[in-house]
């Protein structure tokens, strides 16, 4: 369930128009299981880490055969992370404010993306962007980080 919902939403932002990134960056999203990957590559790079399930059971009902029917929950942690190293530096910032807004724009851009589309019988909770983090003092290098849970009933 996990890794297979994480590979839908790779395939979803690879398929979607060109046209879709006229006004930020385009960037190929790409699986990583490993999170130590993020820190590997100082590329721009668009990564979906699939994180964690967990599941939650309720009593069961009886059914008219007398069998016992438990309902099965899964709930599932996806992160989409978007590593970028800046190539400008503002004395007053860690890139110019064209490149900040750039930036900004693509994870807007992404997260809508990825919360106005249909994911089957799976229902998307509450999201909220983290704010972008400097991975080392004076590397201009940054991850935005935006978590996605996402629900459905497996059983029962």
């Amino acid at each position: 369930m996990l890794g297979e919902l994480a590979q839908d939403i790779v395939d979803y932002l690879n398929s979607l128009a060109d046209s879709t990134w006229t006004t930020t960056y385009k960037l190929p999203a790409k699986l990583a299981l490993d999170p130590s990957v993020l820190w590997s590559e100082k590329t721009k790079n668009l990564w979906v880490l699939p994180v964690v399930t967990s599941y939650a059971t309720d009593a069961g009902e009886v059914n008219r055969r007398g069998q016992k029917i438990n309902q099965i929950a899964a709930s599932v942690v996806i992160d989409v992370v978007i590593s970028m190293p800046f190539t400008s530096f503002n004395i007053l910032d860690v890139a110019s404010p064209a490149e900040v807004k750039k930036v900004l724009l693509l994870r807007e851009t992404v997260d809508l993306l990825i919360m106005r589309n249909t994911w089957g019988d799976w229902t998307l909770e509450p999201v909220e962007s983290e704010p972008p983090q400097e991975i080392e003092l004076n590397e201009r290098w940054f991850l935005s980080v935006t978590e996605y849970t996402f629900n459905k009933f497996i059983c029962g």
